[in-house]
């Protein structure tokens, strides 16, 4: 249930949101044969300004919120932007944000392993609280963005940048590092971050042609009892992607080629399996090239592509897929493609 009410404060350069909602959720989970049920409701009210000062414009809020299972809690949240030039503009933002982890749906690929899970510092089943007997995570979010559109001759183009950071009052961590035979879910205190920088550049090339290249940087770093602060798994430090695409005139042929580059990421220590039932530390990097042309007609477009056009192939998936019930039993250690290249071809036929 949702209730808004909005106005100005003198004149339409100031303007006010606030409201109330409500949200009523009825868990009900059975994990091996042992049930997961949770009622929770959460009750809030918030308000919000708006101010538009010459090339400033600001956007503060505050709402507070009481959960019937964790109590009161307050989110603020500031947006600013400042357009210095028609082409130039500076944003920041900065807030708190809480969520519950609904941590056996939010992680379902650790359920393709004979992985035992663990939840907290219980290891009985019955015996857990609501919400698996794990906290709220609570993080505090910042940063910043500078966006810059220019004109080369006649061809507009934009370079954009982003910068955020996030810092965690409380987390829950998935652990797979501490035992290569069980899942760990519990809470972190203040121990884990992630740092996150990324650059976009569009430049239109000619009359048909465009050009999109991007560069993301991020540094997640987690706290994990059995290891110590650590790069979270299965993130990639370094992405990249660049576009080429091509339109004719009135959009009779169409096509584009998309390069993506995927860095190395930490892989879950196996270290504690025997020798032939281990994972490598890290995935290698890899790139991934695809590809579609379109022809359109009046009514009817056909197309033709590929993907994964360099046939990159995880080669390993699965630890012990001889054995699917053994102990050692695990296909959750995806880190890029389990199938090669792929060409597809189709018709799209508008009534």
């Amino acid at each position: 249930g949702n209730l808004f009410y909005q106005s100005i404060i003198g004149n339409s350069n100031h303007k006010f949101r606030t409201g109330a909602n409500f949200q009523a959720d009825n868990y009900d989970e059975l994990f091996t044969g042992a049930p997961f049920l949770r009622n929770e409701t959460v009750a809030g009210a918030f308000f919000e300004y708006t101010g538009y000062y010459g090339r400033s414009t600001l956007v503060t809020g505050l709402r507070g919120d009481i959960n019937n299972l964790f109590g009161s809690f307050l989110t603020p949240r500031v947006h600013y932007k400042f357009q210095w030039t028609d082409k130039f503009s500076i944003r920041a933002s900065g807030g708190r944000g809480q969520r519950t982890a609904n941590v056996i749906a939010e992680n379902f690929a650790y359920l393709v392993s004979a992985r035992e899970l663990r939840f907290g510092n219980s290891q009985a089943w019955g015996s857990i609280a609501p919400a698996y007997g794990l906290s709220p995570e609570i993080a505090w979010n910042g940063g910043t963005s500078l966006q810059f559109d220019f004109r080369i001759g006649k061809r507009d183009g934009t370079l954009a940048a982003d910068a955020y950071y996030t810092w965690f009052e409380r987390q829950v961590v998935v652990d797979l590092d501490g035992d290569a035979q069980e899942v760990h879910f519990y809470n972190v205190e203040g121990k884990t971050s992630s740092t996150s920088l990324q650059l976009d550049y569009y430049q239109e090339i000619g009359n048909r042609f465009n050009l999109k290249l991007a560069y993301r940087f991020t540094d997640a770093r987690v706290f994990y009892n059995s290891t110590g602060e650590i790069e979270r798994p299965f993130t990639a430090m370094h992405r990249a992607l660049g576009n080429l695409s091509f339109h004719s005139r009135k959009d009779k042929w169409m096509a584009d080629l998309t390069v993506n580059y995927i860095g190395s990421k930490r892989l879950p220590s196996t270290a504690g399996n025997p020798v032939e039932y281990r994972m490598d530390d890290r995935s290698p990097d890899y790139a991934l090239v695809n590809a579609q042309v379109t022809r359109n007609f009046k009514k009817v477009a056909v197309y033709i592509g590929g993907e994964n056009l360099t046939n990159v192939i995880q080669s390993r998936q699965i630890i012990s897929p001889e054995n699917p019930h053994s102990g050692f039993f695990d296909a959750s250690f995806i880190w890029g493609p389990t199938f090669g290249a792929m060409v597809y071809t189709g018709v799209r036929w508008t009534f």
